[in-house]
Order: C-alpha cells, then structure tokens, then sequence
C-alpha cells in the first residue's frame, strides 16, 4: 500500500464517476434517487470513525443558494484571510467548492491554496482505507464507495480537521436535500 502516488488517487478517484449513460439509463427507467445524499454522508462519516459534531470545530461557514456560491465563498475565504491578517484569527482557514478549473486539488484549500499533492495524496488514501477496511469488516463489496463529490466531501472534512483548520467555508454542491455538505449538524453562519 505504500508508495501510492498522486496519479494513483485520481485514478481511484475517477473510478467514483458515475458514466453519463448510466444516469441516463437510470433516468429513462424511472429510477428515482435513493435517501438524501447527506444521510448517506452521515452514514460513510461513522464509516470514517467521524460523528457530525466532531466537524463543529471547523466553525463552518454554510453557503448555499441558486446562483453566486462560488463567489460568495470566495468572499467569505477573503474577508476571514483579512481578519486573520490583523487579528491573528483564525490560524487555519479551509475552503471547499466545486467544481474546479485546473486540478481536483483547488476544491480543498487551506489558507487560500489548493492542498499540496502530498496531502492531497495522503488525505485521499487515509479515507479510501478506513472506507475499505469497513467494508471488509461488514462484508461488503471494496467498490461500495461514496461517488466522486460524496467522497470529496468526506475527503475534505478529514483534511481540515487533521489538519487543524479552525474556520471553513463549504459552498453547497448538488444543492437541495441531495447535497454531500448538508451533513454540517452546526454550521457557524
């Protein structure tokens, strides 16, 4: 397992996509949607060894709405960034958006930069083998994985509170009672 590289997450990571033809298919033979993604979310969480309020430490900051999360996100980053700047709070600020222009990395930021690959690479295998040695321990497949914005999600809960981030802002992806990011119990705002 070990000497797993960056290139190896995305590949795992990619593997997570759900094809188009496949959700078309799902679509044409009716098949609706299973239980809201954030009780799944809440669901893989506990699989992570994670309860909903181990994540209050990260004073999330909740962005949801129908157009301008991205920016508003990016607004809320900044305006903490220049708090910290003159009040030394908060130490460890975490971004979370989607969707990304470059690489997956910029969807989980820490003080305003995209995650190194390293910890990209370390934070995504230590989530993909906690998920994998609950499946084996409950019998279920090692492909029962969360999809991609799922496990990115989960990815980046972990990343910030391993790494010590103390102010987060989340901006909804999939929006509505679907979306992976509602699985926030205590959002600070």
């Amino acid at each position: 397992m070990a000497n797993r590289t960056y290139d190896d997450a995305l590949d795992c990571l990619n593997s997570l996509q759900t094809k188009f033809k496949t959700l078309n298919e799902r679509r044409a033979a009716g098949v609706v949607p299973g239980p809201p993604h954030y009780e799944n979310t809440l669901h893989a969480l506990n699989r992570l060894g994670y309860k909903p309020h181990d994540l209050d430490c990260l004073n999330i900051v909740h962005v949801a709405g129908t157009k301008g999360k991205g920016t508003t996100s990016a607004y809320v980053d900044s305006i903490l960034a220049s708090y910290k700047r003159s009040h030394g709070l908060p130490s460890k600020i975490g971004l979370f958006t989607s969707p990304h222009l470059v690489s997956v990395r910029e969807r989980i930021r820490i003080n305003s930069l995209p995650i190194t690959t390293e910890k990209f690479t370390k934070y995504f295998f230590e989530v993909w083998d906690r998920l994998d040695l609950y499946n084996a321990k409950e019998g279920l497949g090692a492909t029962d994985k969360p999809p991609y914005f799922r496990f990115l999600t989960l990815m980046s809960f972990h990343a910030f509170v391993s790494e010590g981030v103390d102010a987060a802002v989340y901006e909804v992806g999939l929006g509505g009672e679907y979306d992976a990011t509602n699985a926030i119990a205590q959002p600070a705002a």
